[in-house]
């Protein structure tokens, strides 16, 4: 039998994410009231698993919104020439 401890579910302290995430210890004890973050508490202390952290960091992704294509169907002549020549520019649709 193995004495070594078991490394895939490691525990980390409210330092290691201000280390990781770059924010302040309030922050991270803000955030976590604020948006329910996962995390285990031991007594008065509070750890974070690995699945917690990924957990945390798919909760505040921001994903851009998609780009979409110019009215080709409204304003001047110009206009709509302009439109059209920024949709090709930008593989877009008309």
């Amino acid at each position: 039998m193995s004495t070594s401890i078991d490394r895939t579910y490691q525990l980390f302290t409210v330092k290691d994410l201000t280390e990781l995430f770059q924010v302040s210890r309030s922050t991270i004890y803000r955030l976590r009231e604020r948006q329910g973050w996962p995390h285990i508490e031991m007594g008065n202390e509070i750890r974070f698993s690995l699945a917690h952290i990924a957990a945390i960091h798919a909760m505040n992704e921001i994903v851009p919104p998609k780009k979409q294509a110019r009215s080709t169907k409204i304003g001047t002549a110009r206009s709509r020439a302009y439109s059209r020549s920024y949709n090709i520019r930008n593989g877009l649709k008309e």
